[in-house]
Formats: C-alpha cells, sequence, structure tokens
C-alpha cells in the first residue's frame, strides 16, 4: 500500500523547534550586543508568519541589519538547531513508520512548503533523521497536485484544508491525526466527508 505522510505537526512539533529557533536568535544578539532579550524576542515572534517575514534566514537578515551583527552567526545558530531536530519528532512516530515499513508499504513523505523555504524544510527533515524510512520525500507547493494515484493511496495530516483537498481527490482513505494543543487541533472538518481522526499514531491499526 502507498502511504502518504505529511512532517509538520504529523509528525514533527514544528511549534517547539520554531519556539527554540526565536529565543535562540534573540540570546545571541542579546550577549553580542547587549540589548534586551525580550524586546528581540518579542519583535521576532510578531514577525515569523505568513503575513510579514516567513522565512527564518530572512528573518535573521532583518536581526543581523538592525543589530549590525554577522548574518552567518545567526545562520549557524538555526542550522545547529535544526541538525540537532530529532528531538521534535513526536514519540509515536519512529515505531509508527517501523511497522509500516517491516509490513512492505511505500512510504511518502509529502509536506508543504512555499519555495524560497524548500531549503529550510529540507534541513528540518535531515535533521529529523526520519528519512530512513521514505521510500519519497515529495516538497510541495499545493497539496493536491502531485503526480499521485490517490485512489489507491492513504494519506495522513493534521491540516484540514489539506485533508479536505484530499479527500475530494477520491482518496483511499484520508486520515486526521489531531493532536492535543496543536495549530489546527480546534479547527473542525466537514462531518459528511468520510475522514477518520485520530489522536495519535498508535490508533492507525485501529482502522
Amino acid at each position: 500500500m502507498d502511504y502518504y505522510i505529511d512532517f509538520d505537526n504529523t509528525l514533527y512539533r514544528t511549534s517547539s523547534l520554531k519556539n527554540e529557533m526565536l529565543h535562540k536568535i534573540a540570546q545571541t544578539i542579546s550577549i553580542l550586543k547587549k540589548v534586551s532579550y525580550e524586546n528581540i524576542l518579542s519583535e521576532a515572534s510578531s514577525l515569523l508568519n505568513s503575513k510579514n517575514i516567513y522565512n527564518i534566514y530572512k528573518l535573521c537578515d532583518y536581526f543581523s541589519l538592525k543589530y549590525e551583527v554577522q548574518n552567518q552567526i545567526l545562520y549557524d545558530v538555526i542550522d545547529n538547531i535544526l541538525y540537532h531536530g530529532s528531538k521534535y519528532v513526536y514519540k509515536d512516530v519512529k515505531m509508527f513508520l517501523s511497522k509500516l515499513k517491516s509490513d512492505g508499504n511505500n512510504l511518502n513523505l509529502l509536506t508543504y512548503s512555499t519555495i524560497d523555504n524548500h531549503e529550510y524544510q529540507n534541513k528540518k527533515i535531515l535533521g529529523s533523521k526520519l528519512s530512513q524510512f521514505f521510500d519519497n520525500i515529495i516538497i510541495t507547493i499545493d497539496k493536491g497536485n502531485e503526480n499521485i494515484d490517490y485512489k489507491n493511496s492513504i494519506f495522513i495530516d493534521d491540516n484540514p484544508k489539506d485533508l479536505l483537498t484530499l479527500y475530494n481527490k477520491n482518496a483511499k482513505q484520508v486520515i486526521r491525526v489531531k493532536r492535543k494543543n496543536n495549530k489546527y487541533s480546534k479547527i473542525d472538518i466537514d462531518k459528511n466527508a468520510n475522514i477518520k481522526v485520530i489522536k495519535s499514531l498508535k490508533a492507525i491499526s485501529k482502522i
């Protein structure tokens, strides 16, 4: 069976990663320039979003220019965090993926990223140490428009919008991972859509 599995907030605690990156940027600049850690953290937190600066390296460039800090110093801080990112993999993930592989399934990582964030997404995936479980890694700017045999594939995701898109592609099965306190956990999906909801990957075996 072909499985297509989302990365962010499905396999990986992306919000926790984001928090560490912002704290480390603020901490590094505060130490180098003797400026307020709290002020930098507050500004960084307000800027890193889709409406302002969506690329972590561009955020580094912004603070590099503002505080006259070499941007490579901040890049290195981010790269070090990403390299050691396996700590952000949910505890139920490796056992789940190992079981799917041992059962002979074809595993595909299907993850969203804007074009200017592809390098960052690649580093995040490599740092997670999950690449070993996947036969293919697909980074897309628009889920639902890939050359995939949807009708014979199972999709696992957390994003309600993407889940509905995949469901409307007549996927064989669509499964929502609704982890506690996650980005989309409070958003409901049309109950008429036959999308299974689980709170942990351990529950997949019951479906």
